[in-house]
Parts: C-alpha cells; sequence; structure tokens
C-alpha cells in the first residue's frame, strides 16, 4: 500500500444539493492531506454517495452541536479511502451505507465526602446499693443524664446510642451514692445536667476527640475526670465539691474549663503536651489550685476566682500565655513557664504570703498591675531578652525583679 500527500476532492455534486444540506464553501477545494491510502496509489474523486455521507455528517455537526465547536476528526470509510477522524466521546463509521456506532468506556469520578464521626453504641447502666455504673463500647456514645427533684435519674442516648439496648432508660427514687461512668473508644459526648451523688464521683473516657458537660454537678466526697488519648474537653459549671476536683487529660489538644462552682478541697487540672487551654473563673477553691501543661503552646486564664491556700500554674516548653485577674491567696501563689517566647500577665493578684513568677529562655514579657504580695514579691525573667512591664508592684518584705533588660 503506497501513501500519498493529498489528492483533489470534487464535492459539486448536485444530488447533495437536492438534499438541502448545507455544504462548506471549502468542500471541493480542499488541500491534499497526509494519512489516506488507496490500493493503486493514485487519487481518485469521491463519488456522489460519498458525498451525501459527508454532507450529512456535517448537517448532523451543525445542527446537534453534538462536538461542542472544537476541533474534530470523524471516521469516514470507503472500499478504497481511509480518512481517520477521532471524535471526542462518539465514533460514526460509514462503511459500505451500514452506520456503526461505537463509545468510549465512561470513566466515573470519586468525590470524598466530609468526615462524619460514626456515633452509635450501646451504654450498659447498672444501679447497685446506690451505685450507678455505666460503660460505654468501642463506638462513639453520645448521651445525657438528668436527675429530677424527686431522685429519679434519666439516661438518654443521643444519635442511635442506645442504653440497654433501648433508646432510655430511668432509674426512680434513687438515693445516690456513687457514681462512675467509663466510655471507651470512639468519639464519645457525655452531658450531665444534674446529679447528687453522696460519694464520688468518676468520669473517664478512653481513645477518640471525647466531650464531658457538666451542670449543676454535686458530690459530698470528690470528682475525677480522666481523659484518655485525643482531643478532649471538659466544661464544668455550677459544680458543688465537698472534697477536691481532678482533671486529667491525656495527650492531644485538651480543653478544661471550671466555671461558677465551689470546690471545698483541691482543685488540679493537667494537661499533656499539645496546644492547650484552661480556664477557671468566678469559683471559689478552699485549698490549693494547681495548674499543669505540658509541652506546646498552652493557655492558662484564672480570673475571679478566690483560693484557701496556694495556687500554682506550671507550663513546660512553648510559647505559653499565663493570665490571672482578680486572683487571691492566703498562701503563695507561683507562675512558672518553660523556655520560648511566653506572656505573663498578673493583674490584681494579692497572696497572702509570697508571689514567684519565673520565665525561663526566651524573648517573655510580665505584665504586673496591682500586684501585691504579704511577704515577697519575685519575677525572675532567665535567659533572652525579656521585659517587665510594672504597673504597680508591691513586696511586704521584698520586692526583687531580676534578670529583665528592659522595663516599662
Amino acid at each position: 500500500m503506497k501513501r500519498i500527500v493529498g489528492y483533489q476532492t470534487q464535492l459539486s455534486t448536485p444530488t447533495a444539493q437536492n438534499l438541502g444540506f448545507s455544504l462548506p464553501p471549502t468542500i471541493g477545494q480542499q488541500k491534499p492531506r497526509t494519512g489516506d491510502f488507496f490500493p493503486d496509489g493514485q487519487p481518485r474523486a469521491e463519488s456522489g454517495q460519498e458525498s451525501i455521507r459527508r454532507a450529512a455528517l456535517l448537517k448532523k455537526r451543525e445542527s446537534s452541536k453534538f462536538f461542542g465547536g472544537r476541533p474534530t476528526v470523524m471516521l469516514l470509510c470507503t472500499v478504497r479511502k481511509l480518512a481517520l477522524w477521532e471524535p471526542p466521546r462518539r465514533t460514526e463509521i460509514h462503511a459500505k451505507g451500514i452506520l456503526m456506532k461505537s463509545y468510549r468506556s465512561f470513566r466515573p469520578r470519586l468525590e470524598n465526602l466530609e468526615t462524619r464521626a460514626m456515633l452509635a453504641g450501646d451504654v450498659s447502666a447498672d444501679l447497685s446499693s446506690g451505685f450507678l455504673f455505666l460503660e460505654g463500647d468501642a463506638l462513639g456514645n453520645d448521651l445525657t443524664i438528668t436527675q429530677n427533684n424527686a431522685g429519679t435519674i434519666s439516661i438518654v442516648g443521643e444519635n442511635g446510642t442506645t442504653i440497654n439496648g433501648a433508646p432510655s432508660v430511668q432509674f426512680s427514687n434513687v438515693a445516690l451514692e456513687k457514681f462512675e461512668i467509663k466510655l471507651e473508644g470512639g468519639n464519645d459526648f457525655l452531658t450531665i445536667n444534674r446529679l447528687n451523688a453522696s460519694d464520688d464521683v468518676n468520669i473517664e473516657t478512653g481513645e477518640g476527640n471525647d466531650s464531658v458537660v457538666l451542670r449543676r454537678v454535686a458530690s459530698e466526697a470528690n470528682l475525677d475526670v480522666k481523659g484518655g488519648l485525643g482531643n478532649d474537653t471538659f466544661r464544668g459549671s455550677r459544680l458543688s465539691i465537698a472534697g477536691d476536683a481532678n482533671v486529667d487529660m491525656d495527650q492531644g489538644a485538651a480543653t478544661v474549663v471550671i466555671a461558677n462552682s465551689t470546690v471545698v478541697g483541691s482543685t488540679s487540672i493537667v494537661t499533656k503536651d499539645s496546644a492547650d487551654t484552661v480556664r477557671v473563673r468566678d469559683s471559689s477553691i478552699g485549698q490549693d489550685l494547681a495548674v499543669e501543661t505540658g509541652k506546646g503552646a498552652d493557655t492558662a486564664v484564672i480570673s475571679n476566682v478566690g483560693i484557701g491556700l496556694s495556687a500554682n500554674v506550671s507550663t513546660d516548653e512553648g510559647a505559653d500565655v499565663v493570665r490571672m485577674t482578680s486572683v487571691t491567696t492566703t498562701e503563695d501563689l507561683s507562675v512558672e513557664t518553660g523556655s520560648a517566647n511566653d506572656n505573663v500577665v498578673l493583674s490584681s493578684v494579692q497572696s497572702g504570703k509570697s508571689i514567684n513568677v519565673s520565665t525561663d529562655a526566651g524573648v517573655d514579657r510580665v505584665t504586673a498591675t496591682n500586684v501585691a504580695a504579704a511577704v515577697d514579691a519575685v519575677f525572675t525573667g532567665g535567659a533572652g531578652f525579656d521585659t517587665f512591664d510594672d504597673n504597680g508592684v508591691f513586696g511586704g518584705e521584698k520586692l526583687e525583679i531580676k534578670e529583665f533588660e528592659l522595663f516599662v
């Protein structure tokens, strides 16, 4: 078979014109093209039938806009000539007057759906001799617990979670002594709107991004909240704890908020390495307040809190922020930050004994406004270019401000 570089097409047939086809002005004057094959290697004029088929295809192209106005190649076959065109989706082959159509395979696209937390599972609840014990499963459990004035405790599953296989359960006329709940893996949500216990209230969440919200929870003993691996949140408001309140978070970005609460004993809040947030406000703590965060850019805010004994806020490495506003202690108050660029702000802070603020290496800033200690007030900047902003600092026996490079 011999390749030729072109031929002169003749398509001025009256048969095609009589059918009403609109022929492009270039037909009959097309330039030779490469890729045409003839068995004998010689050019040949198109027949009348070829002209009709070509005109019909062009008519279809103009009317249906199948090709979207883009440069297109069609496939025309005769016994002695092959001209290859490649349409974007469909190929039409004319062979001896027979129209055959074939379609390219369609490839569907996959799109990622938004992340959905799987909340369901079952929580077992058992009440025995005043001890209410709940245990979740490996799925994300969501439940709400409420106790009314008559002592009836309602436990309601949310978002598909069941309680003992049912949507909810009730325990009537309960003289509740001890309350304990253990939530296993999954992203769990626990809300307690009201609960009165004569003994401990213990809450433990397993791995997952868990949320615990306590409102009007009272214990004549202790409150213990323990988080697992994950970004956990604890929010307690209007708590009344006769003993100690302890919140211990594991690795992950933790958020701990205690507001409008009374703790007769001590309050301890511990978080691990990550960017954590701790807030204690509008509360009364009978003994000690201890806040300890791990590595990471942490924030600790203590405001409008009266503390019966001492207060200590300690942060590890990371660009930390510590703010204490309207805080009083009868004994020592201390703030210690780790290395990195930290910011410590004390405003209207009073201590019955000593105040000690220490920032480690880094470009740190300490701002003290209306700060007074009955005994000693000591501020230490540490390594790095540190700034001390003095807006009224008093030490009953000693005032010492050292290792700061700039005073404003």
